[in-house]
């Protein structure tokens, strides 16, 4: 879908920066004076160059969407980097598991973390109690940045039946590994964000486009994991309880093994991206991956025809498709 070269370099983008949106509500010039508050405000700087690791302290709603922006730019200069790069990667895996410590693409993928984790960090309360699409322009650089998109889209039918049965295949690799379940798992919060969504925030162009790939990675992830189907009555974890990022931190976002290192019970995000384990939906339970893919696939849709603007009835006719031709392995169908 983004398939083409950037053309704009992100580490050359000069940000301008606009003035709190609360000053233009000042009822007075006293008002808005104390609202300034010392100095001089007509020799502030009007914009910056940004820096992806040390973003500017006090950010408004929009400056926030620009920074991370740039922030997408780079992501999207990275894969287009690794596209490139793809005939010395086996295409059976994703390429984001196989990338040694010694390689540069590795050190592109943990600067890129580095940067959603700060700008969560340095901005989280704006972003979390602010415009809800700067929370899912966020939520879905960090699904950008722990999925092979073209692997997604392959699994969907992009190129036909057989890429998406090998795609499949490749994608219970990532199903396996912390930057997969991440991914999910911010899937999942994109579907909560939006159920809370204020119509005075309109839906922005991203949020349409994050909310589609959302729907992609969280279907085919509960596809193809092989341990998020609850096998009885033990505890599951919730996809929809609300997470503590500060705690989870780069958790799941830099694609390196990690150590199993917390006991089954513990049901916290940070266990689920370490470990993995059954998983739940409000409590939902379902006992199929077939099911819990189609019922995902056919939600999204739902939520898709409610809020979007632009392209929705292409990308829900998608949606709906996946969900009416999923196929399944012996082990995959529903039992009596």
């Amino acid at each position: 879908m983004l398939g083409t070269s950037t053309v704009l370099s992100p580490d050359k983008i000069e940000m301008p920066l606009v003035c709190s949106d609360a000053l233009f509500m000042a009822h007075s010039s006293q008002k808005w004076k104390s609202m300034i508050g010392a100095g001089d405000s007509w020799n502030q700087p009007l914009s910056v160059v940004y820096e992806k690791h040390q973003p500017p302290p006090r950010l408004t709603t929009r400056d926030i969407q620009t920074a991370l922006s740039v922030v997408w730019l780079s992501i999207l200069q990275n894969r287009d980097h690794l596209e490139r790069q793809k005939d010395s990667i086996p295409s059976s895996r994703d390429p984001y598991s196989t990338l040694s410590p010694g390689n540069p693409d590795l050190c592109r993928q943990k600067s890129l973390a580095s940067s959603l984790y700060t700008i969560y960090k340095v901005h989280g309360s704006e972003i979390r109690d602010g415009n809800t699409n700067s929370l899912i322009l966020w939520h879905y650089l960090c699904i950008s940045l722990t999925t092979n998109s073209t692997l997604i889209e392959d699994a969907a039918g992009r190129n036909g039946p057989e890429a998406a049965k090998t795609a499949v295949e490749s994608l219970k690799i990532w199903a396996g590994t912390p930057s997969g379940r991440r991914a999910c798992l911010h899937a999942a919060q994109i579907l909560v964000i939006i159920n809370k969504h204020c119509r005075s925030h309109g839906m922005m162009l991203h949020s349409e486009i994050a909310l589609f790939n959302a729907g992609l990675v969280m279907g085919f992830y509960l596809f193809t994991a092989t341990d998020c189907i609850p096998a009885g009555d033990g505890p599951c974890y919730d996809l929809f309880d609300k997470v503590d990022w500060d705690q989870v931190g780069c958790l799941g976002l830099e694609p390196e093994p990690l150590q199993t290192d917390t006991p089954p019970s513990d049901l916290t995000a940070s266990a689920f991206i370490r470990n993995g384990g059954p998983v739940c939906f409000h409590g939902a339970r379902f006992y199929s991956s077939y099911g819990a893919s189609r019922r995902t696939f056919m939600n999204f849709a739902s939520q898709l025809e409610q809020v979007g603007k632009w392209n929705v009835e292409e990308y829900c006719r998608v949606l709906r498709i996946i969900s009416a031709t999923l196929f399944t392995s012996d082990s995959q169908i529903p039992g009596p």
